[in-house]
């Protein structure tokens, strides 16, 4: 070493010259030699740190750098060919595969999230579609009536059908009064057609009740009644396009076709430059712009941020039929909604009673004159649409009243109020003809026979201007006829 090689010789020179010298000043001599002895080994590392030392001329410096792996992942053997061939097109396709690679795995990145959230949006419309149809229908088995879904119906249910039911399968006419159906939906006639047992006892599936009410027989369900061969021959899917899928197309068409522009140009651009030695390049330069350019996810994104609200809203417990209603709902500022059975649990009872001009409390009903009494139990139990099983081991605890809201409460109110005993009247009573109960007359009525005396009695039902306007006379409490004028009225 350079360094060390001039400290020693330092040192040596020193040794030379003390020999030379008394021996007091051979006693400073050797401290000082001692001193730059130290110093001369001290500043060896150091020096060779900083100091560059000339190499000679049979010695070969080497820089050992980092070694990174080959992102081609090619062999020793390959390199080794490559070099001595000096072949730049096979050294330009070692790692070509990696931009074919990446916009495969892209596009097929794209489609099979658009195909998981069709089929998830199939999936879930086929549901929703399922709890829309599911509606409660009242039929008679085992001797009672019970209330069960549409889908549950099976061949040999006797139905009951009232105004606005959807008659859920085909059938026969049982017994009824006054009852006309709605074929529209099957026939496209908005004539009503009436329904009896001699001339027409057919139900179709599918048509709807627009006046009277009846019982059916089911004879066939599903896909094997009138409305199920129809629909089955009819294509269920619809290709009607939203307002904002529609836009969202129109923008995608917009950036696919300026991306296709611009894709074109630099096709051109490069094939004007080489276009021997860089095809394959240049159609990938070109498919990679046109796969960046053409929105597919935005399509995709909307679709799912959609279905996520639509199931957010099914939380909710608000039913989206359409994705197009979410939409819709969020510019909504006024709700308009119907209050029964929306706003309200659609159960009523009876809270007050009149008779005559007299309102009657809970404790005095039984007070009433008898004759009226039995007037009163007599239109409860014959003019009306309703039910009331009673369980024998029960009760009172056991009787299930069955009809719309309003029925049912005027039977409650009937049976546990007036001691009212349904059975006992029909069975003294026949029903010669009933009006049954629709929008426009607001009002339902029925003639009956008794069978003691065979005489007739109409009993009415219905809006208070509507039956008021019919009266003449009323009963009071004691059971007396009373005239009823207009003042009165």
């Amino acid at each position: 070493m350079p360094s060390i090689v001039d400290a020693n010789l330092s040192c040596i020179n020193l040794v030379v010259h003390l020999s030379k010298l008394n021996n007091t000043k051979k006693k400073w001599g050797s401290a000082f030699l001692t001193i730059c002895c130290s110093r001369a080994f001290k500043n060896v590392p150091s020096r060779r740190k900083s100091k560059i030392l000339p190499v000679p001329s049979d010695t070969v410096t080497i820089d050992i750098a980092e070694v990174h792996p080959c992102p081609c992942k090619a062999d020793q053997t390959t390199l080794t060919k490559l070099v001595k061939e000096k072949s730049l097109g096979q050294l330009d396709q070692l790692g070509g595969w990696y931009d074919g690679g990446s916009i495969f795995v892209a596009v097929f990145l794209v489609i099979s999230v658009s195909a998981i959230s069709n089929f998830r949006q199939s999936r879930q419309f086929e549901k929703l579609s399922k709890v829309s149809s599911n509606i409660p229908v009242e039929v008679v088995r085992n001797g009672r009536r019970q209330q069960i879904s549409i889908f549950e119906i099976v061949v040999g249910d006797v139905v009951r059908l009232k105004i606005g039911d959807q008659v859920p399968a085909d059938g026969l006419f049982l017994e009824g009064h006054s009852l006309r159906i709605d074929e529209s939906s099957m026939t496209g006639e908005s004539d009503h057609l009436e329904v009896n047992q001699n001339q027409n006892p057919f139900l179709t599936s599918g048509t709807k009740v627009a006046d009277g009410y009846g019982q059916m027989l089911v004879t066939s369900v599903g896909m094997n009644t009138t409305w199920g061969e129809m629909m089955s021959s009819v294509s269920q899917d619809s290709n009607e396009k939203t307002p904002l899928q529609s836009r969202l197309n129109k923008l995608t068409s917009a950036i696919g076709k300026v991306g296709l522009a611009v894709a074109f140009l630099v096709l051109l651009v490069l094939l004007a430059d080489d276009v021997i030695n860089a095809v394959v390049k240049i159609i990938a330069a070109a498919v990679t712009i046109v796969v960046v350019a053409i929105p597919e996810g935005l399509p995709l994104a909307v679709t799912l941020t959609l279905a996520y609200s639509m199931k957010r809203m099914m939380a909710d417990q608000a039913m989206v039929r359409k994705l197009s209603a979410c939409e819709t709902m969020g510019s909504a500022t006024t709700i308009c909604t119907d209050k029964t059975g929306t706003l309200t649990l659609n159960r009523m009872t009876v809270t007050k009673f009149w008779l005559g001009k007299e309102s009657v409390e809970k404790d005095s009903y039984l007070s009433i004159s008898t004759n009226v009494l039995k007037l009163l139990r007599e239109a409860v139990s014959l003019n009306t649409t309703g039910s009331v099983y009673r369980s024998i081991n029960l009760g009172t605890e056991g009787l299930e009243f069955s009809g719309s809201p309003t029925e049912k409460a005027i039977l409650s109110w009937a049976v546990m109020e007036l001691n009212m005993d349904m059975e006992r009247v029909k069975q003294n009573c026949s029903i010669l003809h009933v009006e049954a109960f629709n929008s426009q007359k607001k009002r339902s009525g029925v003639l009956m026979k008794k069978m003691v005396d065979n005489s007739t009695h109409v009993h009415w039902k219905g809006a208070a201007e509507m039956i008021l306007a019919m009266c003449s006379h009323y009963y009071n409490l004691e059971g007396e006829v009373t005239l009823l004028d207009h003042l009165e009225r």
